[in-house]
This record gives C-alpha cells, sequence and structure tokens, in this order.
C-alpha cells in the first residue's frame, strides 16, 4: 500500500515537472513592454512643436529671516540679476540671569564670531587645514557693527504662545 502511494506520487510529480519544463519553454522572444507602443507607433505620435516664451525677472518680496542656519555675509553683483547685499541682526544673551561683574566693570573687548562652512582637506603637523565653503569672489568687505536698540523677541508680543517672525523687509523702529 505504502509503496504503491510512493509510485502515485512519483508519476504525479514527474508528469507536474514534464508540464512546468514544457511550459518554460517558450521559444518566442519578448521584450518587456513591447506591446504597450510599438517603435514605429511611438514615431508616428512624437510631433515638434515650438513656443514663443515670454520670461521676466519679480523682485522677491520679503521672507522670514528668523531662525536661519546660516547668516549671508557682503554683497554680490550678479551679471543679470544686478547686485544684492546681505547682512544680519543678532543679539548678545548672557549665560546666566543675574551675573556679578564686580565694582564698575568696564567693557573693554568684544568678540564676534560669525560661523561659516568648511571641508577639512588636509592634515600637516598636527593641524588641519580647512578649505571655506560659500566663499564667493575675492574682493574685501568693509564690516560694519551698530547697535540696533531694537529687542529680538523669542514670542510674539501680540500672543506670546506664538514665537516671533522677523522678515527681511522689517525695518528697526
Amino acid at each position: 500500500m505504502m509503496s504503491k502511494m510512493k509510485r502515485v506520487a512519483m508519476n504525479v510529480s514527474i508528469v507536474a515537472g514534464l508540464i512546468l519544463g514544457l511550459a518554460a519553454c517558450d521559444n518566442e522572444l519578448n521584450t518587456i513592454g513591447s506591446d504597450i507602443l510599438g517603435a514605429d507607433q511611438l514615431n508616428d505620435r512624437i510631433k515638434k512643436q515650438e513656443f514663443d516664451v515670454v520670461a521676466f525677472n519679480e523682485l522677491l518680496g520679503p521672507v522670514q529671516t528668523n531662525n536661519f542656519n546660516s547668516m549671508p555675509l557682503g554683497s554680490y553683483t550678479d551679471p543679470v540679476y544686478g547686485r544684492t547685499d546681505y547682512g544680519f541682526v543678532s543679539q548678545l544673551s548672557l549665560a546666566t540671569t543675574d551675573p556679578d561683574f564686580g565694582i564698575n566693570p568696564v567693557l573693554d573687548s568684544v568678540v564676534i564670531t560669525i560661523p561659516y562652512f568648511s571641508t577639512p582637506i588636509d592634515f600637516e603637523d598636527e593641524t588641519t587645514i580647512y578649505e571655506l565653503d560659500s566663499i564667493y569672489g575675492n574682493g574685501s568687505y568693509d564690516l560694519q557693527i551698530y547697535r540696533n536698540n531694537y529687542f529680538l523677541n523669542d514670542f510674539d508680543p501680540d500672543n506670546i504662545e506664538n514665537p516671533a517672525i522677523y522678515y527681511s523687509d522689517l525695518a528697526a523702529p
């Protein structure tokens, strides 16, 4: 009984294998997607047509400028678009709310650090040499620092639940 079942299972397996093998032997060479749109039909459907295009420049309106991760600084003159000047306003904040400066403190110097992007290109005598990124041109720039007298709020004074938003066209009062 058991050997008869084994023979039947073996015969069924052989027949199934032959059927699958013969079905897989397709002699026709088919290219995937060739039935969608033939090359002859494609050439008949593509037409060349030209249009007149009207292009112009439009001055960019004010953009939100607070919380930038980089601060462009300087000026750039494009032969087509003209000159663009970049500057920024920042605010000094102390690390503690009630520092003790002693009696009659005198401010003798201020250090301003302007962040820039760089890529390490070489390592020489335990010193890493960097190449500055995002530096365009080689002209000089007259850096001027002014006292703004305008407090930059973190929150909107009219609704302290919302952050303050500053735009590029905002002039200090």
